[in-house]
């Protein structure tokens, strides 16, 4: 029983540790995608541009995929190829593609929130049901 109570604290850390890190990148991500938007990007940005975006958004669906949360890693996959076909495509809806891009990245943290309560509600049940 022992194996099992380190295999769930394991989960636990994994978990936080993700939390962690969407709480963190998360807000960087936004203050980029607003900086873009308010330094006049009007039709096309260039893919430097978008780079410490795309940095953080593959290293979020990597830890995403760490702890098997698909439809976090799903959504990230559809982040990253926005930013893909975003660089150097002339789009004049850019800038509130942009904008509605960085509501969606809000809500990833709630997204993230609800994966490590549930995770938690989880581990609980089975150290529940553990002998002692």
């Amino acid at each position: 029983m022992e194996t099992v109570g380190h295999i769930l604290r394991d989960l636990a850390r994994v978990d936080e540790e993700f939390l962690k890190e969407v709480h963190d990148r998360v807000p960087m991500m936004t203050e980029q995608l607003r900086q873009l938007r308010q330094q006049g990007t009007r039709d096309f940005v260039t893919s430097s541009q978008l780079a410490p975006i795309a940095t953080h958004v593959a290293s979020l669906k990597e830890a995403a995929e760490t702890i098997h949360a698909v439809t976090i890693t799903s959504f990230l996959q559809g982040v990253q190829s926005f930013l893909s076909a975003a660089a150097y495509r002339k789009d004049e809806t850019l800038p509130q593609r942009l904008q509605a891009v960085e509501v969606r990245l809000q809500s990833l943290t709630p997204m993230a929130e609800q994966w490590v309560t549930l995770g938690r509600l989880e581990i609980a049940s089975i150290e529940d049901i553990l002998p002692r």
